[in-house]
């Protein structure tokens, strides 16, 4: 019992990024990595697809535009393989409809391209 409640507990502070930009994913990594987070990072949806087979993280900050998957067909996937639906997501874009976008991907929040730290920062407390 001690384990698994060890383990859930870890999982809580484990955050995946899926983003297809090198920089976002350095950023993300070291500001979250200096809160105190385990962050996990894909370059791109199918890497992404991966991590969640072998990983479960307790957020996911997803890019919307990607070249190999965009965020909608990230999800479709995630739904039909059954791989972790229930994590919160928090979606990233530099698209004007940001809140629409987060609607049909199903996430919980956004946050829009070029993004604040502190914004970023406070979606993940509250999403957590």
């Amino acid at each position: 019992m001690l384990a698994m409640a060890a383990k859930q507990e870890n999982a809580k502070k484990t955050i995946l990024v899926i983003d297809d930009d090198h920089g976002v994913l350095k950023i993300i990594d070291v500001i979250l990595s200096d809160e105190g987070y385990t962050v996990l990072t894909a370059n791109g949806g199918n890497a992404g697809l991966a991590m969640l087979e072998q990983e479960k993280p307790g957020l996911i900050i997803l890019d919307y535009m990607m070249p190999d998957l965009n965020a909608v067909e990230f999800m479709r996937i995630v739904q039909e393989r059954n791989l972790r639906s229930d994590i919160p997501i928090i979606l990233i874009t530099a698209d004007g409809r940001a809140e629409e976008k987060m609607r049909e991907v199903g996430a919980q929040g956004y946050i829009s391209k070029p993004f604040d730290v502190d914004d970023l920062l406070e979606y993940i407390e509250r999403e957590y």
